[in-house]
């Protein structure tokens, strides 16, 4: 399959207008978000933690809902010139039933629709490029869970404990030593793990860490 027959649909138009809508509705859900925080400024880290969450899993659920909801009329779509040997492709609009315009009012017809292709293709770039980037992100923190030295040090572990009553968590994350560390880092998503730098195992009393 041609992977240039998806950008010759209303594929490539229809995305770059839920992503323009997308603009207002993730400011929309951001606002709602940091009301309801501001609303409860001593609200467990629990609670906080679902109102960030849900606003996050919104933000996909309006641009995939836009996108269905989009009918794009006229569409653009993609055909050959064959006036030259070569058969450039050039981009002719439709009417909204399906009958092509004449080649002579192709040219004053171009509007922003014919670079959606190109728009959407930078696009997926920017989002490939920044799943890599987090793929990466994963792996590191992996390699640097699996080098890290697990504190056993009673007054350090009682004084997690505690901080993590007065959070409200629903449990107590485990707290290591990390040689490739310069500050404190938290890191996992499903599992976190707080690692802190070695040196702090030996500079820094546990009510100070």
């Amino acid at each position: 399959m041609n992977p240039l027959l998806l950008l010759e649909s209303d594929f490539c138009v229809r995305w770059v207008i839920a992503l323009l809508h997308f603009l207002w509705q993730g400011a929309a859900v951001g606002a709602v978000c940091f009301l309801i925080l501001a609303m409860f400024p001593k609200s467990s880290a629990r609670f906080r933690a679902n109102v960030l969450l849900l606003s996050l899993l919104a933000m996909p659920v309006c641009l995939g809902v836009t996108y269905f909801q989009l009918e794009v009329s006229p569409s653009v779509a993609m055909i050959w010139m064959v006036d030259s040997p070569s058969a450039e492709p050039f981009i002719s609009r439709q009417t909204a039933v399906g009958v092509p315009l004449s080649s002579g009012a192709t040219n004053g017809l171009l509007t922003w629709q014919t670079f959606a292709p190109t728009l959407f293709m930078l696009y997926a770039i920017g989002v490939l490029s920044m799943l890599v980037h987090l793929a990466l992100a994963i792996r590191g923190s992996s390699r640097l869970n699996r080098r890290a030295i697990p504190i056993s040090d009673p007054t350090l572990l009682a004084t997690v404990r505690e901080a993590a009553r007065r959070l409200g968590l629903r449990f107590v994350p485990p707290v290591a030593y990390c040689r490739e560390i310069a500050v404190p880092s938290l890191i996992g998503v499903i599992k976190p793990t707080i690692l802190l730098p070695l040196s702090f195992g030996t500079g820094l009393t546990p009510r100070q860490v």
